[in-house]
């Protein structure tokens, strides 16, 4: 069942940030990314998730992104608000996305995907991450690793498109995890 369930949340949080919202072209400057104090419940997190505010696209840059996997970043858009999407165009055809967590919980939420990639783990189905964040989890199965930044707060990254780029991005969004988390 669990099994199950995790495949599910992959497809969904991977076909999700595909969703068809009108893009906006965005700066990536890194800002101070601000969180709000209240804090909720995540569906299953079993702890208290702080709604991180910050829009995305401020966390990481075009240049880091294309330090760490080697392409060019030729698009970034906000697919909403606690979504961002790093498009390397057609001729890669893949993208990386990063989402926030808001607190409100859900099925995609970056505090359900870690806790479901977590269970993952002792059947090697997925790789708990050490030195990125309080703790982290890559599930190569569904290219996607979700953080705990610490302090309840949760961030997620994925790779939309095909397998011709970013097949194996353990490495990549290890790097740019960091990065993130260290924004937070």
């Amino acid at each position: 069942m669990k099994r199950v369930v995790s495949l599910l949340v992959g497809m969904v949080l991977t076909f999700g940030a595909c969703g068809g919202q009108a893009s906006e072209q965005t700066s990536t400057t890194a800002e101070a990314p601000t969180t709000s104090t209240t804090t909720t419940t995540a569906a299953g997190a079993g702890a208290d998730v702080i709604p991180i505010t910050v829009d995305p696209c401020t966390l990481l840059t075009t240049e880091e992104i294309a330090t760490a996997t080697g392409l060019t970043v030729t698009e970034v858009r906000n697919e909403s608000p606690t979504t961002c999407i790093f498009d390397f165009g057609q001729e890669a055809g893949v993208a990386i996305f990063l989402s926030v967590d808001t607190g409100e919980g859900g099925f995609t939420a970056p505090s359900s995907l870690f806790e479901n990639y977590m269970a993952l783990v002792p059947d090697e189905s997925a790789e708990a991450i050490s030195d990125v964040g309080v703790a982290a989890v890559f599930a190569q199965s569904f290219r996607g690793l979700a953080v705990d930044a610490g302090g309840g707060r949760f961030f997620a990254l994925g790779v939309n498109g095909g397998y011709g780029e970013l097949a194996e991005p353990r490495d990549v969004f290890i790097d740019l995890a960091g990065i993130a988390a260290g924004r937070l």
